[in-house]
């Protein structure tokens, strides 16, 4: 491929290289290329203009009015007083020969024609580019260009491959998570029927209980106590079944006589139910449920010396 000078037929010796190194606007840039366009140059000498929109930018100068440096001084004096001022750390600003720019301007040709970030091309203000040159350029670096765009294609490919894997995680990981709280709530779920079959168990535990004892020994009575104490037992795995436990003893262990003579201590009921007979809360319980009977309670009543009794029920024999 001929060298850039010769494909420029030595006519353009100068070229003016602008990098822009922070971010302006497109506004900004646009009022550059406007003014890099009609800065005045020798006689009618030609001048030529390529950039990359916001970021690099070539002006192609047949011959120059004025020395390099006072011409570069001149420009960046411009970009320092216009209206829209641009600071000098925003931009590189250098004079070089065609030579020196070939491998820039030559690297950012192959952009042009790969295209190696979306959206980004050189945009040209001139036609001096030869179609030969372009096309001489593109058969010296076939196999480069070649490369680039199936380097460019893998890229999108492996882009297009990691969204759907990302969105495969997404699921994968939605799927756990609806795992774990559909094993959650069955063992909640579990927990609940564990703690219903455990109350009526009990109660049928209870019953099983008291038929044995009625079977086995008629003629002895089963202590308080030990009422109790497998009271205290069923009180402590079902709390909740509190009332329920209640009505059960008062149906298998009292008559409801209704008859006034007939009457049990509070603290009977409270010992064979593991009640504080101290307990306004317990009391109020119990005296509720027996309201049901049409028992009838005496705060005032002492038997064996504690004040309370319900009148109306007696004790089964």
């Amino acid at each position: 491929m001929k060298d850039i000078q010769i494909v420029w037929d030595d006519n353009f010796g100068s070229v003016l290289q602008l990098k822009i190194n922070n971010p302006i606007c497109s506004e900004r840039f646009n009022e550059i290329i406007k003014y890099l366009q009609a800065i005045e140059i020798h006689n009618n000498a030609e001048a030529h203009v390529f950039f990359i929109q916001d970021k690099y930018i070539f002006v192609f100068y047949e011959e120059l009015i004025e020395s390099e440096k006072t011409f570069l001084n001149k420009i960046k004096n411009h970009f320092r007083t216009c209206k829209n001022s641009l600071h000098i750390d925003d931009y590189k600003l250098d004079i070089l020969t065609t030579e020196d720019a070939a491998q820039s301007f030559n690297d950012w040709l192959m952009k042009l024609i790969v295209k190696t970030k979306d959206g980004e091309t050189v945009i040209s203000k001139s036609s001096i580019v030869a179609n030969d040159y372009i096309r001489d350029f593109n058969e010296l670096n076939h196999d480069k260009i070649g490369k680039l765009k199936i380097e460019k294609e893998i890229v999108k490919i492996n882009n297009n491959i990691d969204i759907v894997d990302n969105e495969v995680n997404e699921i994968v990981n939605e799927n756990i998570i609806l795992d774990i709280e559909i094993e959650k709530e069955n063992n909640e779920l579990q927990e609940l029927i564990d703690k219903r079959n455990k109350q009526t168990d009990l109660l049928t535990h209870i019953r099983e209980e008291r038929q044995k004892v009625i079977l086995e020994n008629k003629k002895k009575k089963e202590s308080i106590q030990n009422i109790k104490d497998k009271k205290a037992e069923v009180i402590e795995e079902v709390e909740r079944g509190k009332t329920q436990i209640i009505k059960s003893v008062i149906d298998e262990f009292f008559v409801v006589s209704n008859d006034k003579k007939d009457c049990v201590s509070k603290k009977v009921f409270c010992d064979m139910l593991q009640l504080d007979y101290n307990s306004k809360i317990d009391i109020r319980l119990l005296s509720t449920i027996l309201k049901e009977y049409d028992v009838v309670y005496n705060r005032v009543k002492r038997i064996k010396g504690v004040a309370g009794a319900y009148f109306g029920i007696k004790l089964l024999e």
